[in-house]
């Protein structure tokens, strides 16, 4: 059993989505709404960058190492962790950040 629980708002992004069939998507931001949880999600789409937003109608429950569990096996952890340094999503992570840097 956990001593403390994290809260996610005040987690620092990015964060990495991870389904349970190893999809992923790569979270901006995480904001508390009366619905529950929004993330605002990026996507590389030829070299164009798509933001959504994915509502979240649960609370994720911290399992430790800023790692939270979901509903159907899904996980939201951060990707500030040396296990996902090699990981595609830091790689766009990085083009976001230069991409917002630019404008």
């Amino acid at each position: 059993m956990l001593i403390s629980k994290k809260i996610i708002q005040k987690t620092n992004p990015p964060f990495l989505l991870l389904s349970a069939t190893g999809e992923w998507a790569l979270v901006l931001k995480v904001t508390e709404t009366s619905n529950g949880l929004m993330l605002e999600v990026v996507e590389s789409n030829n070299g164009e960058f798509v933001t959504r937003s994915i509502n979240l109608n649960e609370e994720p429950f911290y399992v430790g190492a800023d790692i939270w569990e979901l509903e159907y096996g899904s996980v939201l952890m951060t990707l500030n962790h040396q296990s996902l340094y090699e990981h595609p999503a830091q790689t766009l992570w990085k083009q976001w950040v230069m991409h917002k840097n630019k404008a």
